[in-house]
């Protein structure tokens, strides 16, 4: 509660090997947006069906660049745009940089 009163507006936390995330409302009114990012390689694939908060909700494991990535925060002065980028997203951009 401290925080969002405080107008603290995101919280970023990582090495979930996954991407998740929610939004806490306050009593008052105020939003806190939790953002949690995946590891850099080892992404957790979900068990459809099963409770990914759970070891059986673990179908299974990716590391290649189509799944893993970084996320991208850009702090603006009204608000927090944040979105996950694979490696594969982030080398496609930097080679069409390049070439333009």
């Amino acid at each position: 509660p401290r925080l969002a009163g405080a107008g603290v507006r995101a919280w970023f936390c990582g090495h979930y090997h996954r991407n998740a995330g929610g939004i806490y409302r306050a009593d008052d009114g105020c939003e806190l947006e939790v953002v949690v990012s995946a590891a850099v390689g080892m992404q957790l694939l979900d068990r459809p069906g099963a409770n990914v908060l759970e070891l059986a909700g673990v179908g299974g494991y990716d590391g290649g660049e189509h799944v893993s990535g970084l996320r991208v925060v850009n702090v603006l002065q009204d608000r927090v745009e944040h979105e996950w980028r694979t490696f594969k997203e982030l080398a496609t951009a930097v080679a069409e940089t390049d070439t333009s």
